[in-house]
């Protein structure tokens, strides 16, 4: 009796830790690059799928850490883009999409994926693979005070973020 107790007891112990973990509340692509560009915040869009064992562990462990969470949720718009299940035609700099098109347009060639576009709406960079949260951070850093604007690199920024944050 008490094993099946202690076994009761750590599946619920399990089940709460996996479902407890939150990512930032996330819009459309579309309401996203208009959002970035009226309220002149980068646009952070994470492109996933159901299957992708890589995109899970992201939403798990990256978009769960609380650094990046707040970083996120107070300097840009957020978009999660499941491929798996969205349907919707993208609006993009006077140009209509499909997904397959729009994909292929960024350069997207698998999932995870993060891109990132500018204040302007204009495409920065897209990053494959999954990033770890301390990394992470940083290239939320990076882009949060435009330090390719600056003509910094992102590993001059990881060694002296001073330089690109303070302009020393």
């Amino acid at each position: 009796m008490k094993r099946l107790f202690f076994i009761f007891i750590l599946l619920v112990l399990i089940i709460n830790a996996i479902s407890s973990f939150s990512i930032p509340k996330s819009v459309s692509f579309n309401d996203g690059i208009k959002l970035a560009i009226k309220n002149k915040r980068p646009l952070l869009v994470f492109v996933s799928s159901d299957y992708c064992k890589w995109c899970n562990t992201m939403k798990s462990e990256t978009f769960s850490d609380k650094e990046v969470i707040k970083k996120i949720e107070s300097n840009f718009i957020f978009v999660i883009l499941n491929i798996d299940n969205n349907f919707q035609n993208f609006e993009y700099m006077g140009s209509k999409y499909s997904l397959p098109d729009f994909m292929g347009f960024l350069g997207i060639r698998g999932t995870p994926t993060t891109v990132f576009f500018n204040q302007k709406g204009e495409l920065l960079t897209v990053l494959p693979g999954f990033i770890k949260p301390d990394i992470y951070s940083k290239i939320l850093d990076y882009v949060k005070f435009s330090c390719y604007e600056k003509n910094i690199s992102f590993k001059d920024f990881s060694e002296a973020p001073k330089k690109c944050i303070n302009g020393n």
